[in-house]
């Protein structure tokens, strides 16, 4: 009977091995603690929420102040910049800068990141070094908090030749808004596009079935299932391109990474103003509406389009303010509808407490970029039943446009839900149809 002889792993080479295992197991936290990747920056957060749990911080009682500058990465100060700082339950501070750049913003005690945000400039949080800086606000003090901004590099997508059309279909809509003409048929094609190495489909492009040149309606719409698919809002579509407009419909493909899916949307606006989509759509007359969490998107896009781009922007049921949403989630006021309660919640925990990790709360809030919005007609509408966006976003975005001098319409349905719900439609969604139609029609004249 032969036995295996074992050999014995030096105790040198073992020690190597442990100390490998050991570097890349510190290499590994240390870039899953800073790595800005988005996907890593959910799960991070969510496993930070987690813990508190176990382990909370209490409120330090009392407040102080930051004072400081808010300048160009030139040197020049900025005049009307907003400084904002939010607390771990997403209440604001706010604060504007005045002519020399000069801002004092009080806070309670507590550690903050302050973020300072400017028209034409990318948002800014305080650094020291390749890391971020936490302030810490004690009570009764004055802490000295500059901000430097650079210019935003303009997000520049241009038309191709990606554009590939499907099947066309002639389709027809019994509905028209209240006092509106009988509709008529629309021809309607599925397409797709490329862009960074992803072919982007599930969009239609409807056109009314007759000559003549119409203004343009690019619609995002929620997708709740990938891959995504607009079909599914084929009835909306279809009745809006029956009371005279060409309509582009688009849904977000790539996931979490939502600046991706800016650019998607403003290569398809490149394509749009190309005439690349339909030879009947005056790109000169172009609208963008949304609604729900795609509003996310059209805010977002209004800022990034070239000057011009658009001639008015509609959205539905949609968010201004992410961080009172945070408020109202730990004040356990946000009342979610399944089957979205749970990832829409996950969703938001994963954004990080917002008085250290303020700045997606702040880019897709368009509350605190009111300088950076196109002055081109702007409509709200909103269902007092809705339980997938708070009620009180729309009325909140409008007073805070109010307070700006921003032109604007607000259309709120007490008895709404989330919706414009075109199956079942009844007297308040019909007439709901009729303010976006003649809102359009009298933007785009």
């Amino acid at each position: 009977m032969r036995l295996l002889k074992i050999t014995k792993i030096p105790s040198i080479w073992f020690r190597r091995f442990q100390i490998a295992l050991c570097v890349l197991l510190v290499a590994g936290v240390v870039w899953s603690m800073l790595s800005a990747q988005v996907e890593v920056v959910l799960a991070r957060n969510l496993l930070l929420y987690r813990a508190e749990s176990v382990w909370r911080v209490a409120a330090n009682p009392g407040g102080g102040q930051l004072r400081g500058r808010v300048l160009s990465s030139d040197g020049a100060p900025l005049s009307g910049a907003s400084v904002l700082a939010a607390g771990p339950d997403g209440q604001t501070f706010t604060a504007e800068s005045d002519a020399s750049g000069a801002y004092t913003l009080s806070l309670p005690g507590g550690s903050f990141v302050p973020l300072a945000t400017s028209a034409g400039y990318d948002d800014a949080t305080l650094r020291a070094g390749p890391f971020r800086r936490t302030l810490m606000v004690v009570p009764g003090t004055t802490t000295q908090a500059d901000f430097v901004l650079s210019r935003t590099v303009p997000r520049v997508q241009s038309a191709d030749r990606s554009i590939q059309f499907g099947d066309e279909a002639i389709v027809h809509s019994d509905i028209a808004p209240a006092g509106g003409g009988l509709p008529f048929d629309v021809r309607r094609r599925g397409f797709t596009f490329g862009r960074a190495g992803a072919l982007l489909g599930g969009s239609y492009v409807y056109e009314p079935n007759a000559g003549g040149a119409y203004p343009a309606l690019l619609f995002i719409y929620p997708c709740w299932l990938y891959p995504c698919s607009t079909i599914g809002w084929d009835l909306l579509s279809t009745t809006m391109a029956a009371q005279g407009f060409v309509v582009v419909t688009f849904a977000p493909q790539r996931g979490a990474d939502l600046e991706a899916d800016m650019d998607d949307v403003l290569a398809l606006i490149a394509h749009i103003k190309a005439g690349q989509l339909s030879a009947l759509a005056d790109t000169s007359r172009l609208t963008l509406l949304g609604g729900s969490l795609t509003s996310l998107h059209v805010w977002r896009v209004a800022q990034l389009a070239p000057p011009g781009a658009l001639r008015g922007i509609v959205v539905l049921g949609g968010i201004s303010d992410l961080f009172l949403i945070r408020q109202r989630f730990e004040s356990h006021l946000l009342l979610l509808e399944p089957p979205f309660d749970v990832p829409l919640s996950t969703a938001l925990i994963g954004l990080g407490r917002p008085n250290l990790n303020p700045e997606l709360y702040a880019r897709y809030s368009p509350v605190y970029h009111l300088d950076a919005l196109p002055r081109v007609p702007l409509a709200l509408i909103h269902g007092g039943g809705d339980k997938t966006v708070p009620f009180e976003q729309s009325p909140h975005f409008a007073e805070r446009l109010r307070a700006h001098s921003i032109a604007h319409e607000l259309y709120l349905y007490p008895n709404q839900e989330h919706y414009l719900d075109l199956e079942n439609i009844n007297d308040d969604e019909r007439d709901m149809l009729a303010k976006v139609v003649g809102f359009l029609q009298a933007a785009l004249r």
